[in-house]
This record gives C-alpha cells, structure tokens and sequence, in this order.
C-alpha cells in the first residue's frame, strides 16, 4: 500500500467532507518497472488522490464515503507538452482499462484517470469518460471542463485505510521533471455516502510537482494497480 505521505494541497473546498488532494512522486529507470531516485530516472509519476479526511461536515462518517465523478476538470501543464503513456492503445488512452502489465504496456509509468481501486486489485476498472474528455487520447487531457466516472459500485470508489481515493496518475520524462515539469489541476468531486445520501460535490484545486519537497517521502509502490488498496465497507 501506498505510504501516506505526501503533499496535500486543498483549496476550492466549501462545506464538503473533501480535504483536498494529496500527490505521491514515484520515479522509474527506462525499463519503466526498476525504482530509483530522481537523478537517474528515466520516467517521473504522480499519482493523485482525493482526501476525504475533513470532519464530517455531510453529516455522514467520512468512513462511508464514494466518489463518483470528477468532473469541470481543467489541467494545465508547464515545462512539458505531454504526459507519458504506456498502455494497450497505439498512441495512448486516459481509459484504466488498458492499463494492464502485458506486452509493452508499463502500468507503472503509464498516464490514465480512474475513480478509486477495484477490489480485488486484479478486477477490471470500470472508469470510462465523460464526453467533454473526448476519446480519450494523450492530448484530451487538456481539454476543456473534462470528466471522468464510475457506477457507485462496492469494488470500486470508496475511500481506502486512508481516507483517500485515487483518481489518476500522471507521468513524464525524467529529464522534464529535472527541469521542473509540473501541472495544475482544478475541478469539482461528486461523491455519497450510499444509497439514499447526496449527491454532494466539493470544489478542490492544486500545482503538483514532479519534484519531491523537501522532507517529503517518496511512495513505493510497484505494478500500479497492485500497489493500492480499498477500505473495506
């Protein structure tokens, strides 16, 4: 499991149990499976996470909480053009589903956006794309007020030990990182506590670095999906 360390960045929020969110740095030699530090990588990651840690202001045990959606969602990227993307597809899908370790395909350093963790970690991830998204190719990232979803099912969306839920990784070269890569993102969450709750929604926003600040941990997680894990409701 991820270790929780990271760089919380909140802001947007008003009266949701969402905290804001939390970035974890990963980084990888050019086998894009092999971890190292970020001198010598040869790929960066962040994986992004939704933090639902605030106290309860739903009126519901933050315990219960699943997201839904993310949606209004805008990323702009500096000191870099692309993310990296090492999946199923030719050129390279934001869809979880072909982010499998087969063939070519590197999960680790691979960029896509996903609504939680299936459980068991092996179980296919059923996130799919709002239309605003496009296909869902490299470039559809930059898109304007872009969405991604998932059915509010138990294998999938509901906060983990942590109180968090992930919602994307985002990868790129080492080189871009050295020289300072980095990438804002703003939007809106949709979530509920079960059937019956909600929908309630929290604004959140932040800079994410492919640097690590100093102090902060680094995570170690290896193989993408395998590394995380579901709260068990």
């Amino acid at each position: 499991m991820l270790s929780a360390a990271l760089a919380a960045t909140t802001a947007g929020i008003s009266n949701a149990d969402v905290a804001g969110l939390i970035q974890s740095n990963s980084y990888y030699q050019a086998d894009g499976t092999t971890k190292t530090d970020l001198s010598s990588a040869a790929y960066a990651v962040v994986d992004l996470f939704l933090d639902f840690s605030a106290t309860g202001t739903d009126g519901y045990p933050v315990e219960d909480a699943f997201l839904l959606n993310m949606y209004g969602v805008n990323v702009t990227a500096r000191g870099f053009s692309q993310f990296n993307q090492s999946d199923l597809t030719e050129k390279g899908s934001w869809l979880p589903s072909f982010t499998l370790p087969v063939e070519d395909a590197k999960p680790s350093i691979d960029s896509f956006v996903t609504i939680g963790t299936p459980s068991p970690s092996e179980a296919p991830n059923a996130t799919a794309l709002d239309p605003n998204f496009g296909s869902g190719t490299n470039a559809d990232i930059f898109g304007t007020d872009i969405g991604w979803y998932a059915p509010p099912v138990r294998e999938q969306g509901g906060v983990d030990d942590n109180l968090q839920v992930w919602i994307g990784r985002f990868a790129v070269t080492g080189e871009e990182a050295r020289q300072g890569a980095n990438f804002t993102m703003t939007g809106t969450a949709g979530y509920y506590y079960g059937a019956g709750t909600g929908p309630f929604s929290g604004a959140t926003e932040g800079t994410f670095s492919f640097i690590p600040a100093p102090g902060m941990l680094v995570a170690c997680s290896v193989g993408g999906f395998l590394g995380l894990r579901r709260r068990r409701h």
